[in-house]
């Protein structure tokens, strides 16, 4: 009878199990300087198809982060990613953005305007890559440079 039920089971299963994840944290510096209230996302690049989930977190007074998947599940899943950092309450629109395409009328939760290029908040445009190893990691450096400007050749890495 359990031979016979074994199939059963096994066919039971919805083939969706979330990947593992891997710990990740790290620190966020905007022209040598950590910045609170800046949000980090990690977005997998897939080359098989399937999608994997984003990870985010908000930075702490100095620039500290540690990963949290869509799912709430703390982690990142292995493989490279591109690194998106978006100031607090950025609104969208070109009422907010200035003819160097910079970010404008931003405050962080310092109190500290924040004037990073906008291409630092896009999957297509940002500069920013890493790969994430199974074993995760405690010490990922992401720097933002406020002078940075995104040309078309950026986006291919």
């Amino acid at each position: 009878a359990l031979i016979a039920a074994l199939p059963i089971l096994i066919g039971c299963s919805n083939g969706h199990e979330p990947p593992p994840l891997a710990s990740v944290s790290g620190q966020l510096l905007v022209d040598g300087k950590g910045m609170e209230g800046m949000t980090v996302r990690f977005i997998p690049e897939s080359s098989d198809g399937i999608a994997a989930p984003v990870s985010s977190a908000i930075t702490t007074s100095n620039g500290k982060f540690t990963l949290v998947a869509e799912n709430s599940r703390v982690g990142v899943v292995a493989g490279k990613h591109r690194v998106c950092v978006e100031c607090p309450n950025v609104a969208s629109g070109p009422a907010n953005s200035s003819e160097s395409g910079k970010t404008s009328s931003n405050v962080s939760a310092s109190g500290r305007d924040c004037d990073i290029p906008r291409g630092y908040s896009h999957p297509e445009t940002t500069p920013l890559f890493v790969t994430i190893s199974a074993r995760g990691g405690a010490d990922f450096l992401i720097q933002v440079d406020t002078n940075w400007r995104a040309t078309q050749h950026d986006t291919n890495p």
